[in-house]
């Protein structure tokens, strides 16, 4: 059975993973949205063509799976630790 103080020091863990994934989705989805819009505008101005349009589209979609990776797995940790409480104040209430 998992104490307290285990679910406290897990929380602690999952609080810093979640800050981590924060940064992680912030700095991805700054990329992907600042390279999808230099994309558009370049499409619009002709700038992109040919052969080189495509590489430029796998890089930019690489981009926006990095970011929903980033993204499901901030949710993840935000689940777990929504989980890690609920357990936690089981733990106390059936304690104290």
């Amino acid at each position: 059975m998992l104490t307290s103080d285990h679910l406290e020091g897990y929380l602690g863990l999952l609080r810093i993973r979640q800050a981590a994934w924060r940064r992680d989705a912030i700095i991805t989805g700054g990329l992907f949205l600042v390279s999808a819009l230099v994309i558009f505008a370049s499409g619009l101005l002709g700038a992109i063509d040919g052969r080189s349009a495509y590489l430029v589209l796998g890089v930019v979609m690489a981009m926006g799976f990095g970011f929903l990776s980033a993204w499901v797995r901030l949710e993840i940790v935000k689940a777990l630790m929504e989980l890690a409480d609920t357990l936690q104040r089981a733990t106390d209430e059936g304690t104290g």
